[in-house]
């Protein structure tokens, strides 16, 4: 394990004597490290948090309910930056090790919602409902009422359901999203997710 991954895991995490949090942290650690998540030095802190955040979904998806007790449901995060920072790669290697978490992308999301002559069929993405969910790439729409109303959508499962939607943007900062969604959607973002940048170099180039 590099010593910059070492740094990004490790810079931020509060270590907590919890038994799952421990358990899920190990999972996690050793998901980036496989998968050679490399961690640049402006990205320490956020990438930690990234971690953290993403263990403590782990936690809830992963709990017991017991009864009467009421839960609040944690927050996401929304991951927005430049270009091929390692947002998608981060959830694309969350997702595809632990099946707890579904992830799809804005094209695909349009290819099967969009229909002819301007008409949308909410049944595929309906069949999420029930998932913890990555959407990749919003802000790369071609449409974006279709997104604003997926969000809307997931906020409302959030909140009565205690699903988790996690984000990724290129979009540069919260500005940048106000002014592509709306100050509406924006709050709608706000109230399920913690936003974390991710600056640095295209790691595709």
């Amino acid at each position: 394990m590099n010593q910059a991954f070492k740094n990004g895991i490790n810079k931020s995490l509060f270590f907590v004597e919890n038994e799952a949090y421990q358990f899920w942290l190990e999972k996690v650690k050793e998901a980036l490290a496989l998968c050679q998540y490399i961690v640049e030095d402006e990205n320490n802190d956020a990438v930690g948090e990234m971690a953290k955040q993403t263990i403590n979904a782990l936690c809830w998806i992963s709990r017991t309910p017991e009864p009467n007790i009421n839960y609040t449901t944690p927050k996401s995060f929304f991951i927005f930056g430049t270009p091929g920072a390692g947002k998608t790669f981060f959830l694309e290697i969350i997702a595809n090790r632990f099946n707890c978490i579904k992830m799809i992308d804005v094209d695909k999301i349009e290819e099967e919602t969009i229909k002819p002559f301007g008409f949308k069929d909410w049944r595929w993405i309906a069949q999420f409902d029930d998932c913890h969910l990555v959407i990749d790439d919003i802000g790369s729409e071609t449409d974006k009422q279709v997104i604003m109303t997926i969000v809307k959508r997931r906020e409302k499962l959030w909140k009565n359901n205690g699903i988790l939607t996690f984000y990724t943007s290129n979009l540069k900062n919260r500005e940048e999203l106000e002014s592509h969604y709306g100050t509406r959607i924006k709050s709608r973002l706000l109230g399920q997710c913690n936003f974390i940048k991710l600056t640095g170099k295209d790691r595709r180039s």
